[in-house]
């Protein structure tokens, strides 16, 4: 349908000026065709429109489905800045917005940035807003500059980002996808997506939660702005809410009752009946359940449920919790103490780290079971908080400290583990190690298949020759290529239990304290260096820190981000040491952050060794003896990702057509490379799994264009079986290819400088057995186990490499 112009605009007035008693009497084109050309369907879509306030201004009638309809609103007229595009042409049969949610959408929408940003829309015509509504949203694009910077924005912890994180682990992403087979199947974060676009649109975040129902119910969560299913599991669930209209229809007295036994059942182990009795003898003995008196009448009247927790003192400091409907006992040991909330007004947590020993362990299971057992355990603690003895022992730590003070009643004195819901994550952890003498823990974000974790089952296989160790992984439970690592290591994945407590550092802190092993080597965990950095100087009277660095990220402006940036200057004053995979890291870290001479040793570069083993005969001669059975050939594989320059891959592919480039690779942290480019003599394939898989001896060469990198170990792999290769010299890479191991060339110089490395290396066959032969001598002297070992060994033992 062609666009309208702007003669149109009376043809609104007069419509929207109507009685709107007959919606039929309104739908009524220019040339005056009436509401029966058009299909049953539109008319409905059209009634309900003009009901929401959308008027219509021009009608183009026409067979079926084709039928569709111009809609007007003031907010049509050019939302974006400068430009005026002309009104929302909406189908009949796409049409389910209402005025409130299309100007929702078109008062965040910028046209220019829009038109700017994805050239395809531009080029064909299509009106953008229109576009963003019915397609962009779902494609995952951006309808303006602010969202764009919000969703790429990964350093900053913004609250759209963590509400995501937050739902994550509750949200249902195969109910979302087949029950909104309008999105596009390349989204790939659902929960972006519904937090984004999702609730505006209604849309529901698992099956037994509906969006519309819960803000529709309960309008201060929707005037508050908050996502409805964030507010349901932090919040709603626990204050009674229904998330759906089948459980509200259950009736709200039930739900009442039910929501008083559920709270009176959670705070029913914590609950002192003895003392509660006492203190409130009015109540004489027509109470059975004290802890249900408490809850329905003895809050409002302001009793106590233990000599600890004063109820009164609590509501009135902390007043969200008085303007709400949550038991303040029962959001004091949910919520108050991680808070640093205190329960009276004398006493003042300061968030010890909870503490689990040999001698207090038995104690604890049995006074989490809430039996006789475990009240007679706590009472036998008080009595002795309040003996002579414990005076006695007070009084010799206030002669050397006299910011000790006084015991009393409600001094913090101990902090009972089993009041803090992190604690049974921490017990948890606890449970799954072997109970055994640890000598060295790595930890490690998860077992997957890249450079960090190929160099984590290396470290391990060096230290368990004569030590025991065990992995921790802390960010997920993958555990991809178990074969890597030594039988005798243990792997142990914590990442549920990191995801589920307040502070993970805390919980690892912990945990290491418990393992107890004497050396803890970091490598690429970001749990690990969060702990170093807020608990580095505590552990260091326990133990020997170490962390592992690899090359910095880069960000499309080029700025370097990552752990060797983020997590180096304010963790190593903690550190033994500090390892890198490259000389050059090793320099650049020295010199960025002005490590005085004395404590350079401390900064250590260790070459990783190959796991291949080196044959006797170079691949490259072999390579020769096939060389007159195909065209030329090179290898390239990597992740076709910004860093990793597959686009150069493309463009030296176009320039060389005499030349077959064979690829193995996938997208893993960028969205992938347009393809459109590709000429024939270039294949791309998945990844691979095994180097047995490449075609190593049908091909002349290895290809490798990353544009920053450290070492990678896949040229060292490449360089033990004698593979020539042509690289970028970035990073480390120069450390082990250079004019007698292969053929260099510079990123920053483009396509030009790959094509001549790649034609120097392709044109002198006889040079390439020798740089081969050099570059296999190269790893079997430099990047040896045997020789890692001893590194490794030499640095725990004090020793200069």
């Amino acid at each position: 349908m062609a666009p309208q112009d702007s003669s149109q605009g009376g043809a609104a007035e007069s419509v929207s000026s109507e009685k709107r008693s007959n919606p039929d009497d309104q739908i009524t084109g220019r040339s005056g065709s009436k509401l029966r050309y058009f299909p049953r369907d539109a008319l409905r879509h059209i009634r309900k429109a003009i009901r929401r306030g959308l008027v219509p201004i021009v009608g183009s009638p026409g067979a079926g489905d084709d039928a569709r309809l111009f809609f007007e609103r003031q907010l049509f007229r050019g939302p974006g800045k400068g430009v005026d595009f002309n009104p929302l042409d909406l189908s009949s049969h796409d049409f389910e917005f209402g005025a409130a949610e299309v100007e929702d959408l078109a008062s965040s929408f910028d046209a220019d940035f829009y038109l700017e940003s994805y050239p395809d829309v531009a080029a064909s015509g299509i009106n953008p807003f229109w576009h963003f509504i019915f397609k962009g949203r779902g494609e995952g694009r951006f309808p303006s500059a602010d969202c764009a910077a919000v969703k790429n924005d990964k350093t900053q912890p913004l609250e759209s980002l963590n509400i995501i994180d937050q739902i994550r682990p509750h949200f249902d992403e195969n109910f979302y996808r087949a029950e909104n087979k309008d999105l596009d199947k390349d989204l790939t974060d659902l929960v972006w997506h519904y937090v984004e676009f999702g609730v505006a649109e209604g849309r529901n975040p698992t099956s037994e939660f509906d969006t519309s129902f819960y803000l529709a119910t309960y309008p201060d969560v929707a005037a508050s702005g908050v996502n409805p299913f964030w507010h349901f599991i932090f919040k709603g669930h626990e204050e009674g809410r229904y998330p759906t209209s089948d459980l509200a229809g259950m009736g709200a007295n039930k739900a009442r009752t039910e929501k008083t036994l559920n709270v009176v059942e959670q705070i029913r182990p914590h609950f002192d009946e003895v003392f509660y009795k006492a203190q409130n003898e009015d109540l004489g003995d027509e109470f059975d359940d004290l802890v249900r008196h408490y809850v329905e009448l003895g809050v409002a009247e302001g009793r106590n449920p233990t000599s600890e927790f004063d109820t009164a003192f609590y509501l009135e400091t902390y007043r969200d919790i008085a303007l709400g409907d949550t038991n303040p006992f029962l959001h004091y040991l949910l919520h108050g103490r991680q808070e640093g909330r205190q329960p009276n007004r004398t006493a003042h947590y300061r968030g010890w780290p909870f503490m689990v020993s040999c001698e207090n362990e038995e104690l604890i299971s049995e006074m989490v079971t809430g039996d006789l057992a475990s009240k007679a355990a706590l009472e036998k603690i008080k009595t002795f908080c309040q003996s002579d003895r414990m005076n006695e022992l007070v009084a010799k730590a206030a002669a050397l400290e006299p910011d000790v003070g006084v015991i009393d009643k409600h001094v913090d004195s101990y902090c009972a583990p089993w009041l803090d819901q992190d604690f049974f994550f921490l017990r948890q952890c606890i449970d799954k190690i072997p109970s055994r003498p640890y000598t060295s823990v790595i930890l490690m974000p998860a077992g997957r298949m890249g450079g960090a974790d190929l160099v984590a089952a290396i470290l391990a296989k060096a230290l368990a020759t004569e030590e025991k160790v065990i992995i921790l992984r802390t960010d997920d439970s993958h555990w991809d290529r178990p074969e890597w690592y030594p039988e005798t290591v243990i792997s142990v994945d914590i990442s549920d239990q990191m995801n589920s407590v307040t502070d993970s550092s805390k919980l690892l802190y912990s945990l290491l304290c418990h393992i107890g092993a004497r050396d803890i080597f970091n490598v690429n965990s970001r749990r690990a260096f969060e702990t170093y950095l807020k608990f580095g100087s505590r552990l260091t009277y326990q133990f020997r820190l170490y962390a592992y660095y690899f090359c910095a990220d880069r960000t499309e402006d080029g700025l370097e981000v990552g752990y060797p940036v983020w997590f180096f200057a304010n963790i190593f004053p903690n550190l033994t040491c500090a390892f890198t995979d490259t000389k050059n890291l090793s320099l650049e870290l020295v010199e960025r952050f002005s490590i005085p001479p004395a404590q350079r040793a401390r900064v250590r570069s260790l070459y990783t060794p190959a796991v291949l083993d080196v044959p006797s005969e170079p691949i490259a001669a072999r390579q020769l003896r096939k060389e007159g059975d195909r065209r030329p050939c090179v290898l390239w594989a990597g992740r076709l990702d910004r860093q990793k320059r597959f686009d150069l891959v493309v463009e030296v592919a176009a320039a060389m057509p005499n030349i077959d480039f064979r690829c193995w690779g996938k997208a893993v942290l960028d969205a992938p490379p347009n393809l459109d480019a590709m000429t024939r003599n270039l294949e791309i394939n998945g990844p691979f799994d095994t180097y047995q898989e490449l075609p190593l001896e049908d091909c002349d060469g290895f290809f490798y264009t990353a544009a920053w990198d450290g070492l990678p170990t896949i040229l060292i792999e490449l360089g033990a079986l004698g593979m020539p290769v042509a690289a970028s010299a970035v990073g480390g890479v120069p450390e082990l290819i250079d004019e007698t191991t292969g053929w260099l060339f510079a990123d920053q110089a483009g396509a030009d400088a790959a094509v001549s490395a790649l034609r120097q290396m392709l044109s002198d066959p006889d040079e390439r057995v020798r740089r081969a032969t050099a570059l296999q001598q190269r790893v079997r002297n430099r990047h040896s186990m045997a020789l890692y070992r001893e590194e490794i060994l030499a640095v725990k033992q004090g020793r200069s490499s």
